[in-house]
C-alpha cells in the first residue's frame, strides 16, 4: 500500500519534470529556426546595405521573429553591423510570464562570400 501510495505521490514530480523539459526543448527549437533565420538576414543586410521591409517581412515569414537594428547611426560600406532577432514564447512551467528568445547577430556591410 506504502509504495503505490509512494508511486501516484512521485507522478507529480515526473509530470513536471516532463513539463520542464518540454519547455526547454521548445526553446532551443525557437533559438534554432531564430539562428537560421538570422544567417539568411545577415547575407540579405550584407548585400542591401541595411534593413528594408523585404528583409522583414522573410524574417516574419521564416520564423515569426522580430526584425530589430542595434545600430543608432546610418552604416557605409566595410562597416559592421549588429542585429537582433527576437520571438516571445510563452511557457508551460518555467515562467507565468512570456520569455523573449533573442539572437544577436552582426554582418559587413558590402561583403559578399
Amino acid at each position: 500500500m506504502g509504495s503505490k501510495l509512494a508511486f501516484l505521490l512521485s507522478l507529480f514530480f515526473v509530470i513536471g519534470i516532463m513539463g520542464m523539459a518540454g519547455d526547454l526543448a521548445s526553446i532551443q527549437v525557437i533559438q534554432t529556426s531564430l539562428d537560421a533565420a538570422s544567417i539568411t538576414a545577415a547575407r540579405s543586410i550584407a548585400i542591401h546595405g541595411g534593413i528594408n521591409q523585404q528583409i522583414i517581412a522573410s524574417i516574419e515569414k521564416e520564423c515569426g521573429g522580430h526584425l530589430i537594428s542595434l545600430e543608432e547611426e546610418p552604416v557605409q560600406v566595410g562597416d559592421i553591423f549588429h542585429f537582433m532577432i527576437t520571438k516571445e514564447y510563452q511557457p508551460f512551467v518555467l515562467s507565468s510570464s512570456p520569455l523573449t528568445v533573442k539572437v544577436e547577430r552582426s554582418t559587413v556591410i558590402g561583403y559578399l562570400d
